[in-house]
């Protein structure tokens, strides 16, 4: 059996787990003095409504309240996740994005082990692995395309849309 490549993560804390997203969906990091709300409207359940950064609009979702955690406040990932081929802007609140390397899955993780989004972590890691200090002993690979509901998906894509609407109407 061979070993999987490693691939380039971004490696954010998320309270006591140190979580790594491949960079494949990574548009950008960002501090949140980077980020604007735009509107509340549609927010619940760890969706925020919608940010701009760099005056584009993104779903805004807090990692910590999607996983039934305190919400989190220290930077932002914004991706892009498609839904059925089409591609919707999400801004990810997160803990603090602590560096960018390559690792690779080494453990496959049963989802039975998670309450809420059982498929979104697909495999974990030894935190021994990254470069310098993190908070966790052990991390957490996040597949983005999976840590949201197809209800999720939805509501984000008609955020980032009405929020482009309103732009154009202004």
């Amino acid at each position: 059996m061979s070993t999987p490549a490693a691939t380039l993560c971004v490696l954010a804390a998320c309270h006591h787990v140190l979580v790594a997203v491949p960079v494949r969906w990574v548009a950008r990091l960002v501090l949140p003095d980077e980020v604007t709300a735009i509107s509340a409207h549609g927010s619940g359940r760890g969706c925020l409504g919608t940010v701009s950064a760099g005056g584009v609009p993104y779903a805004a979702w807090d990692l910590g309240e999607l996983l039934g955690l305190a919400p989190l406040t220290t930077a932002w990932i914004l991706l892009e996740v498609h839904d059925g081929g089409v591609p919707i802007s999400i801004a990810l609140r997160t803990g603090a994005c602590l560096m960018v390397q390559p690792l690779r899955p080494e453990a496959s993780l049963p989802g039975t082990i998670f309450q809420t989004r059982q498929t979104a972590f697909p495999a974990a890691f030894s935190a021994a692995l990254v470069s310098g200090e993190t908070p966790a002993l052990y991390g957490l690979w996040l597949d983005p395309s999976r840590l949201f509901t197809r209800e999720e998906l939805g509501r984000s894509r008609s955020l980032v849309e009405e929020a482009r609407g309103g732009a154009r109407a202004s």
